[in-house]
């Protein structure tokens, strides 16, 4: 089902699809995704490892290298579609107008560099601050996010801080061009419990001091509760649902959004499977319909997409068409 471009979004991604082939066969790791982050919000893309979250996000930005993968779709980002730029182009943007922060901050920053010359790396580079400001800048930088005695701390290297600062120390790096955009890949998957809370406080934060739109991605639907004011949850590269958080909390509507609350995080099961096994096979075979369906479902399922859920404005399922088996969703 096409769907028209929300030119008042900040960025607004429409029938995204991405699949890698090589000698074995086609993964279909997108398929057929819109979504839309508005201005000054918090938009949550949930889902287990696998269901296309990830990709979703970093394809757009040119961020995944790969001579087996093909991309179609739009994804319009301040009336600029990303797809339709030059890899010279896109390298102006990340950065400078969309900020990134990683899960592993330990292997995303570099060992051997001073945690204050990768802050103030990027803004060199855009030009934004000159060489002489670069250590002055990454100290304010460091104090912003929250570290400790950071005249001291922007001459240490990633190893000397500990995961909550790597991470912290990330943020700063995402932040340091003040872009319009910040993508936030699992930001709290490696730091415990206490750290994990202030890190979402602290892009709380900043999204509220600096006005920056968030897209947080994450397999974790109750960090999502807690953060996002809108919710797209996506299994097997599709969206199954989507709404406001308050929305899904009160009325989940998928079956997949509800096994996600349901979900023991130590023993995930999918109706009797291991976790991903259908995911896999599903997207390689690309079945018609809801990817979330049983293997052995009737083969009558036709294409399914987004309707709007009865009385609630804003909150869309992904629905089943099936001649038959019209219990799928009771």
């Amino acid at each position: 089902m096409e769907r028209t471009a929300d030119p008042s979004a900040l960025l607004s991604v429409r029938n995204l699809s991405v699949s890698f082939s090589d000698a074995t066969g086609t993964l279909h790791a997108v398929d057929n995704v819109s979504f839309d982050v508005r201005d000054g919000e918090v938009f949550g893309i949930v889902g287990e490892s696998g269901s296309g979250k990830t990709v979703s996000l970093m394809s757009i930005m040119g961020m995944i290298e790969s001579s087996g993968m093909k991309i179609s779709g739009e994804a319009l980002f301040r009336g600029r579609d990303l797809l339709r730029l030059s890899p010279a182009e896109l390298s102006k943007i990340r950065g400078r107008e969309i900020g990134f922060v990683f899960q592993n901050p330990l292997s995303s920053l570099n060992p051997v560099m001073k945690i204050g010359a990768q802050i103030a790396e990027a803004p060199v580079f855009h030009g934004l601050i000159g060489r002489r400001q670069a250590k002055e800048f990454a100290i304010h930088m460091l104090e912003l996010v929250g570290i400790e005695n950071p005249e001291k701390r922007v001459n240490d290297y990633p190893h000397q801080f500990s995961g909550g600062m790597r991470q912290r120390a990330m943020i700063a790096i995402a932040i340091s061009c003040n872009p319009k955009l910040l993508i936030c890949d699992e930001p709290t998957t490696a730091l415990d419990v206490t750290v994990e809370q202030k890190i979402l406080e602290l892009l709380l934060g900043l999204r509220d001091s600096r006005k920056i739109s968030i897209a947080l991605i994450t397999h974790d639907l109750t960090v999502a509760m807690n953060c996002a004011d809108r919710i797209s949850v996506m299994y097997g590269g599709a969206v199954m649902e989507r709404g406001s958080a308050a929305q899904i909390l009160r009325n989940p509507l998928h079956p997949y959004t509800r096994e996600l609350f349901a979900a023991d995080l130590e023993n995930s099961r999918r109706r009797g499977r291991e976790e991903g096994e259908a995911l896999v096979s599903g997207s390689f075979l690309r079945r018609e319909g809801c990817p979330f369906v049983p293997a052995d479902a009737p083969p009558f399922v036709s294409r399914s997409f987004l309707v709007p859920a009865d009385g609630e404005p804003g909150h869309e399922v992904n629905r089943l068409h099936l001649d038959s088996f019209a219990g799928g969703f009771a």
